[in-house]
């Protein structure tokens, strides 16, 4: 008997978990053990208030900020959706920067954003008014209402399950309802499907394409190229627009 991969064995376990708990979304459950983890002060590579390798938390998400204000002419004036907005570390950045209330952070996981809030302290907050939510509630709905001239999503899309893509790319079609409205994410693109890691795809462009029509594409940034096991991918900023 042939023994389990990492990959056949991660497998097995998703699907006994969806079995036994339908309609519950894994990454969900995974991202708030890690909160509950990251609350004792454990050290983290993106998430919480010790990352890895960063002495000032601050620090540690300036050069994203930096790059994304540059590449998508972000003025303070814009309304702006964080899907997927972690603890933080990013977000932070985009509070301090945009206009007061100008900025809603949506996280799957429960005790995320809350980590990043005790960073930021209550005198930003109360300056700068951001908006949070979880993405499974009404706040989705609260979000959408909020009418985003730009939605941004970053290390989220190539972790999402197949089985959510779907349901990942109805929610950012709804966020960006507004005309106009731009819509940007990083993600890994190949030729064809790739899993690179247990929680890691790589997809093809077309795919993209079809799953957020009708927005609008617009242009990619290329970041990076890679290799896994001789398949070669690339690292992308995309962003789509909503016509109109």
């Amino acid at each position: 008997m042939t023994a389990e991969n990492g990959f056949e064995k991660w497998d097995r376990w998703y699907q006994t978990f969806k079995e036994r708990n339908p309609g519950t979304s894994v990454i969900k459950m995974e991202m708030e053990r890690v909160a509950q983890k990251l609350k004792t002060g454990a050290s983290h590579p993106t998430l919480g208030a010790n990352i890895d390798g960063h002495a000032d938390w601050w620090e540690a998400g300036i050069s994203s900020f930096t790059q994304y204000v540059k590449q998508f002419d972000i003025t303070p004036a814009y309304r702006m959706v964080d899907y997927g907005c972690g603890s933080l570390r990013v977000g932070a950045h985009f509070i301090r920067y945009l206009d007061p209330g100008h900025y809603f952070g949506l996280e799957l996981a429960s005790g995320l954003y809350e980590l990043g809030q005790d960073v930021i302290g209550e005198t930003m907050l109360a300056q700068k008014r951001p908006r949070f939510g979880l993405i499974d509630t009404d706040a989705m709905d609260e979000a959408t209402a909020f009418g985003a001239d730009i939605v941004y999503s970053t290390a989220v899309a190539f972790h999402v399950h197949p089985d959510e893509l779907a349901q990942y790319h109805a929610n950012l079609l709804k966020l960006t309802a507004k005309p106009g409205a731009i819509l940007v994410f990083d993600t890994k693109i190949s030729e064809q499907p790739l899993r690179y890691r247990t929680r890691a795809w790589a997809w093809p462009m077309q795919m993209y394409l079809d799953a957020l029509a009708p927005l609008r594409f617009e242009r990619e940034i290329l970041m990076q190229k890679r290799e896994e096991n001789g398949v070669p991918f690339e690292n992308r900023i995309l962003q789509f627009r909503r016509p109109g």
